[in-house]
């Protein structure tokens, strides 16, 4: 039998064997602590990931580990102190003697035991050489997990001085590409620029880049975007295929003088191939004598320094196409649009007022005004608008009445008059049978014109008699010098018949006038005077109290100092060329006849 082994050297080996694992958790935990500290030395302060996976990744795995170390260390402990008991190394003793071989063997292995316990330090049981290869694994995991950290971070750096795949910036594929070879691709676009300009009517002219000197110039809009690159994304784009598009500024530059001067070789810039716009303005229908209105013309007059403008701004930004037909100040724009307010409510104004018809009734026919002559009486100014004047207007009336009474008018030398005693008989007729009241006329015209008015009616006559009418309309004063009789009709009816006493027939100058007249006044209680003699004083005074003038200094009045009238007494005894008349008479035909009344002597 082997002997039993001391159990104060046994605790004392346990003792040993959880400290050598305790300094052995705390030097891996060393080590890992400098791996982590020498990657992160590597990199930058303000690059450090927030969170690195591979270094947590690493530091979970060592926790791990201990963790599961401490865990077989514990039972370890346990194993080893239930083995220590005395039934338990007598039965192992026993077992040894059942079998011979397994005997040797035991006795073997403790001789060996007892060798190293008696040469030097106590060497450290099998499970604790499992125990420490379980922590190299561990060591092992971490470093690996640290050099792959240090392999992404030293692709990463890779990528300070390119772009991650996935980058597009204004359209171009940056994906590991530097700062040179990007603003390279980008001035490749720049060298094929063109302006390309369209005009009116469909034409278009091109401007190259190469003609007026344009070059690209790098704003280190590229060279910033670098500079803000977070180059530990680099496996997005490398693995995953992530893309980020930028856009940067394109800074070019160009010789503005040769700019203009390709501008104005341009045939549209040419002032001989320009036409002028037209406003829109009023047109009369001839048949409808209706003003439409005549639509503006655009023309193609362009503004230089418009076309300038928009062509260098179109160039700085890159714009590659301009569109100066659409451009609202490129071109000379008419002045007045067919949908111009003022020129529409000036259509309408003179429409309205060419609307009014007025048709006259005339003795001969009929006479009308409408616009046929009305177009003529609208005013025009300087500029071509077309308006209505009221005091041209006016003027228009006044003459046109005036034209109107010249054709109207009529005067008879002799009329023919139906007398009471003497049948048939001509009368001399100096004054007007027909005749317009043109003042009166005028002033009616104007109003109806201004109003657009549509009638039809007769002028405003100051007299009308029917010239083939004998009876004058049938009334009417009939003074019959050769029977010296007055007689008053109304209506075909005679309403006084009485004697008188004409002018003196044996004097000349002193007879009454014949012919056509009418009643122009009447007046009550006049006195009538004669000539002026030689020394000043009148010829007679009369005092009359019923005057009834017909003609110059003609009338019918009483004649009071008159005992008698009729006869004969007219021929050396008349009047001054005056119709005496009894009081009686005369009071009653001043009550009934009016004046413009035709008087008719004969």
């Amino acid at each position: 039998m082997h002997d039993r082994v001391d159990p104060v050297t046994e605790e004392k080996e346990s003792e040993v064997k959880t400290q050598d694992l305790q300094q052995d958790a705390a030097g891996e935990e060393e080590t890992q602590e400098v791996l982590k500290t020498d990657a992160l030395a590597e990199i930058p302060a303000d690059e450090i990931p927030e969170e690195d996976f591979l270094s947590n990744a690493a530091e979970d795995e060592i926790v791990e580990e201990e963790e599961l170390l401490q865990e077989e260390t514990e039972a370890e402990t346990e194993a080893e102190a239930g083995t220590g008991t005395e039934g338990e190394a007598e039965a192992e003793t026993e077992a040894a003697a059942e079998s011979p071989e397994e005997a040797v063997s035991v006795e073997a292995a403790n001789e060996s035991t007892g060798d190293e316990e008696s040469d030097g330090p106590a060497k450290k049981p099998a499970f604790f050489s499992n125990m420490s290869l379980r922590k190299k694994i561990a060591v092992g995991c971490g470093a690996a997990a640290c050099v792959l950290g240090i392999i992404y971070i030293g692709i990463a750096q890779t990528y300070r001085t390119k772009f991650i795949e996935g980058t597009s910036i204004n359209g171009i594929d940056a994906g590991k590409k530097t700062v040179p070879e990007v603003e390279e691709e980008i001035e490749k676009t720049v060298e094929n620029y063109s302006l390309k300009l369209s005009f009116r009517d469909n034409r278009t002219e091109t401007i190259d880049g190469d003609a007026i000197d344009y070059q690209y110039v790098s704003d280190g809009g590229v060279q910033k975007l670098l500079d803000e690159q977070n180059i530990y994304t680099w496996i997005g784009g490398a693995l995953f295929g992530s893309e980020k598009s930028y856009t940067v500024g394109e800074d070019t530059k160009f010789d503005e003088q040769k700019l203009v001067e390709g501008l104005s070789n341009l045939p549209e810039m040419k002032t001989e191939n320009q036409v002028a716009p037209t406003d829109a303005y009023l047109l009369l229908d001839e048949t409808t004598k209706r003003y439409n209105i005549v639509p503006e013309t655009e023309g193609n007059v362009l503004n230089v320094e418009a076309v300038q403008a928009h062509a260098k701004s179109a160039v700085s930004g890159s714009v590659e196409t301009v569109d100066l037909a659409q451009a609202a100040d490129t071109y000379a724009a008419p002045a007045i649009r067919a949908t111009d307010e003022s020129l529409n409510s000036q259509q309408a104004a003179l429409n309205t007022f060419l609307s009014t018809s007025i048709t006259y009734t005339l003795p001969e026919g009929t006479q009308v005004l409408d616009a046929n002559v009305l177009d003529g009486w609208i005013s025009m100014d300087e500029n071509g608008y077309r308006y209505v004047d009221e005091e041209h207007i006016a003027e228009c009336v006044d003459q046109y009445v005036s034209d109107l009474a010249a054709a109207v008018d009529v005067e008879k030398e002799t009329s023919t008059f139906a007398s009471t005693n003497r049948g048939m008989v001509e009368v001399d007729n100096d004054e007007f049978v027909i005749q317009i009241d043109q003042d009166a006329e005028k002033e009616q015209l104007l109003g109806e014109v201004l109003a657009s008015t549509v009638t039809q009616r007769e002028p405003v006559y100051s007299r009308k008699d029917e010239a083939q009418d004998p009876t004058f309309g049938g009334t009417y004063v009939e003074i019959d010098i050769e029977n010296q009789t007055v007689y008053y009709y109304e209506d075909g009816q005679c309403l006084v018949e009485t004697p008188c006493v004409t002018g003196t027939g044996s004097v000349p100058r002193r007879s009454t006038p014949t012919g056509v007249f009418h009643i122009y006044d009447k007046q009550r209680s006049r006195t009538l005077y004669g000539d002026i003699q030689a020394d000043g004083s009148y010829g007679y005074a009369s005092f009359v109290n019923y005057w009834m003038r017909f003609c110059g200094g003609c009338g019918l009045h009483d004649a009071t100092w008159r005992d008698s009238f009729g006869g004969d007494i007219y021929w050396d005894s008349g009047s001054h060329g005056c119709v005496n008349l009894p009081y009686e008479a005369a009071a009653q035909m001043y009550e009934i006849v009016e004046e413009g009344t035709p008087c008719i002597v004969f």
